[in-house]
């Protein structure tokens, strides 16, 4: 993959928010189009996000109606949610 690797913060400094390599605003940015080689990367996986988070709303949706017969697929479940919950919360 092209973009900076994760995992990304977003981190609000002065009532802004940036994305980050860190937890905290002395961390390096990720969305900062003019000193990163990855900025083109990072700027489409940042536009996509919200295409990211419906497809696996809808993906969770339809696992979930599978557990019922297939039990052991309840792991995934889990990380889905993680997943959507880190990007809402």
């Amino acid at each position: 993959m092209k973009h900076t690797p994760g995992p990304w913060y977003p981190v609000e400094y002065a009532g802004y928010f940036d994305v980050q390599n860190g937890p905290l605003y002395s961390d390096t940015s990720v969305s900062n189009i003019e000193y990163d080689e990855n900025a083109e990367a990072n700027a489409k996986l940042m536009a996509a996000a919200p295409d990211l988070l419906d497809a696996l709303i809808e993906a969770r949706d339809f696992i979930n109606s599978l557990v019922i017969e297939f039990p052991n697929d309840y792991e995934i479940l889990t990380k889905i949610d993680a997943a959507i919950n880190k990007s809402i919360e």
